[in-house]
């Protein structure tokens, strides 16, 4: 009788761990470094899931991440399939956490030998500039275009691999276009670790910080995320 107690036990204390354990915070990403991309590993890393598993770290919840395109990570969330979607912001139609992982820096590049520069802009008749397909840019990058005058082309910006980093430069690289709107930070590191032969304009076009987006569901969720968020950030704000 004493032997059935002690495995009723041990049952129990194995199955509550396990049901403690089932809590889990799923989120989706695109592919952006150095914020959010999946390892040759095939384990998401960067920036933006560090900070979010150390969030859930002390939530004492798993953060489960899937890499999709942004379009499709979006209606992923807006379904419910998926509870957080990461680097969203009020151009689209989910609520977020607003407290900012990341931020948005808008820039253009151009070819290494270029002569488009910052004061030569309003020189271009119709300068063609390429853009992501899929991104709901902020007004002021669209009032940009209008002032400058520029031949708008759309691109699908999503990319799984280095591989599809460079095809999409190419457009550049190549003539198709002459500028491309991109992310400053993301262009950076791709030129660097590409070796692509291109430069980014000086000023920016835009910083557009970027939060967690959330569907209305996830709403007690989403402020148990916001404070472990805000506290992690404040911690490491104070070690440096």
């Amino acid at each position: 009788m004493k032997a059935a107690k002690i495995i009723l036990i041990m049952l129990t204390l194995f199955f509550l761990k396990n049901s403690i354990a089932q809590e889990v915070y799923t989120f989706c990403f695109e592919r952006w470094k150095p914020y959010s991309f999946n390892n040759q590993q095939g384990k998401a890393v960067g920036e933006s899931i560090t900070l979010v598993k150390r969030a859930t770290d002390f939530l004492g919840v798993k953060a489960e991440f899937k890499e999709l395109p942004f379009a499709r990570c979006l209606a992923s969330v807006t379904s419910g399939k998926i509870m957080f979607a990461m680097h969203t912001d009020e151009t689209e139609s989910l609520p977020y956490i607003d407290t900012p992982i990341s931020d948005w820096q808008l820039a253009l590049a151009v070819t290494s030998d270029s002569h488009v520069s910052d004061l030569s802009l309003k020189m271009f008749k119709s300068l063609k500039v390429l853009v992501a397909r899929s991104y709901q840019y902020p007004d002021k990058v669209d009032e940009f275009l209008t002032h400058i005058n520029a031949k708008v082309k759309k691109a699908n910006y999503y990319t799984q691999s280095d591989e599809d980093t460079r095809k999409l430069f190419n457009h550049l690289i190549y003539g198709r276009v002459e500028a491309m709107i991109v992310d400053r930070v993301w262009a950076s590191k791709m030129k660097d670790e590409l070796n692509l032969p291109i430069k980014l304009l000086t000023q920016d076009l835009y910083v557009q910080p970027q939060y967690i987006g959330y569907q209305n569901g996830q709403a007690k969720r989403a402020l148990k995320l916001k404070s472990a968020l805000d506290m992690v950030i404040k911690k490491t704000v104070e070690l440096d």
